[in-house]
């Protein structure tokens, strides 16, 4: 169904460089347990790859906690407070901003991180994940005192530290089409979009530790969305010169 020559093509130069290409999975918008939901854990599962639930704690019901604290492949992570928009009208959708005042963005967020600390004993992982992967840096600046250790937006990163004490791991790779059809974007510049981000970290270009992320939405997928994610995994997995790991246990990877 789709053609993965490029990318299998720019993996066995890694292979040629003795180097393995790193890549990890997360997952937003998770509040309850659905069938899009068991179809993402169960791609998960069966192919054994590690998945990061960012999960809305205003709205994080007790189903969710239900079907992921026994599947040690799942993490979960703090998608903001309650994945809502505060940004003046014409302006990029911003929740963690400094539209209202930031003591009340850090009660917002220590109140969620609490939430899902308690409701996901096993796998919650300190990390914060903006809503609309947007985050001013304000709010940044104050994240580590609340207890976060890691924080992922989207594109690749200038540094590996968002400030001190948090990692930074971004997403790189989404395959909605959000701006156009709300389907699959064109499979094909995809393809060749990952395989020029692998091509930029293995000439050094861009950082070349951060594993590249894919970025999923299991609440919106059709069936378009779901082949080419099953795909895309399948075509890392199968390749003895890539993997997936666990991408905000960055350190340890």
């Amino acid at each position: 169904m789709f053609d993965w020559t490029s990318l299998a093509s720019e993996l066995d130069r890694w292979s040629t460089e003795g180097r393995t290409a790193k890549f990890w999975w997360r997952d937003d918008d998770a509040i309850e347990a659905t069938p899009s939901l068991d179809k993402l854990l169960r791609l998960s599962e069966t192919a054994k790859v590690p998945i990061t639930l960012a999960v809305i704690p205003a709205f994080a019901n007790i189903s969710l906690a239900q079907v992921t604290e026994q599947l040690p492949q799942v993490s979960i992570a703090v998608h903001g407070y309650s994945h809502t928009n505060y940004a003046p009208k014409g302006e990029k959708k911003l929740e963690l901003g400094t539209q209202r005042p930031t003591e009340t963005v850090i009660a917002e967020l220590t109140e969620g991180k609490a939430i899902l600390e308690k409701l996901f004993p096993r796998g919650f992982n300190q990390a914060l994940v903006p809503p609309w992967n947007r985050i001013d840096q304000e709010i940044i600046e104050r994240i580590e005192e609340l207890g976060f250790t890691a924080l992922s937006t989207f594109q690749p990163i200038g540094s590996e530290q968002a400030t001190s004490g948090v990692c930074q791991v971004n997403c790189h790779i989404d395959p909605i089409d959000w701006h156009g059809t709300r389907s699959l974007a064109d499979p094909q510049n995809l393809i060749a979009y990952i395989s020029a981000l692998l091509e930029r970290q293995r000439q050094g270009t861009i950082d070349n530790q951060e594993p590249l992320g894919l970025l999923t939405h299991h609440l919106v997928h059709d069936e378009a969305i779901w082949a080419f994610t099953e795909d895309f995994i399948k075509t890392i997995e199968n390749h003895p010169s890539a993997k997936f790991v666990i991408g905000l246990e960055r350190r340890n990877v």
